[in-house]
């Protein structure tokens, strides 16, 4: 079976946010919801990263 990831070139393939600096996830989305308005992602809450590093810690307990 293959797997295929296909992705916008201006924004660069698949990153984990939970792999990233809360930062640098951050300005991530931020990106996202300035340059993708329309999508699913860019209509997250502005606690959205420190929710699911929350969610995460919890999770791994």
């Amino acid at each position: 079976m293959l797997l295929y990831h296909y992705y916008d070139k201006k924004i660069g393939p698949f990153k984990n946010l939970s792999d990233l600096s809360i930062e640098e996830a951050n300005r991530i989305l931020l990106t996202i919801k300035s340059e993708k308005p329309e999508t699913m992602c860019a209509k997250r809450q502005d606690s959205y990263i420190a929710d699911r590093r929350h969610f995460e810690k919890i999770q791994k307990q």
